[in-house]
């Protein structure tokens, strides 16, 4: 029944006119050695990841990356999402935290696993518990598409500074 109902939604997109563009992001999160430290695999940590839009965008969020082991350098760590949408020329408020996690959350026995998802939108902790922070303002550059509805793409990078060295607040 389900497979039934997703194929006659798909099958409704093209007749209603809509098109597949996409408003997403593609960046790099730095995590220097300071941060990393910071979690272990008996103390791990999950990177979120938003880009905040002005109305009436939803907010787009990357929340697959997990900390367990520190390298021995800077870890760069490419996000990226996309949802359906038409874009426009705007700036959005990127940010990323670094937040600690369980053993029960984040599964740190193989190459990390986030163990617990959130139903969509919701936030399976505190932004304020995160322990290191870093924005950044970039533009949503438009990319493809018609002049009605074009697809749109923020590029950034981030690098994450502790919390105590930041002063920073979530405001979220």
């Amino acid at each position: 029944m389900r497979r039934i109902f997703v194929a006659a939604a798909l099958a409704i997109i093209p007749l209603a006119g809509c098109n597949p563009e996409t408003v997403g992001f593609d960046g790099t999160v730095i995590a220097p050695l300071e941060v990393q430290r910071l979690f272990s695999a008996e103390a791990p940590g999950q990177l979120m990841v938003v880009a905040t839009l002005r109305s009436p965008y939803n907010d787009l969020g990357d929340r697959q990356t997990v900390f367990c082991m520190p390298t021995d350098e800077p870890r760069p760590i490419h996000v990226s999402t996309r949802q359906v949408g038409c874009a426009e020329a705007l700036t959005a408020q990127v940010a990323a935290y670094a937040i600690p996690r369980t053993t029960e959350q984040v599964d740190c026995s193989g190459p990390g696993t986030v163990l617990q998802r959130p139903y969509y939108g919701e936030y399976p902790y505190a932004l304020d518990d995160a322990v290191a922070v870093g924005n950044v303002e970039a533009p949503l550059v438009l990319t493809s598409g018609a002049a009605d509805c074009r697809s749109g793409n923020i590029s950034f990078t981030i690098t994450l500074a502790p919390r105590a060295a930041t002063g920073a607040s979530a405001d979220r």
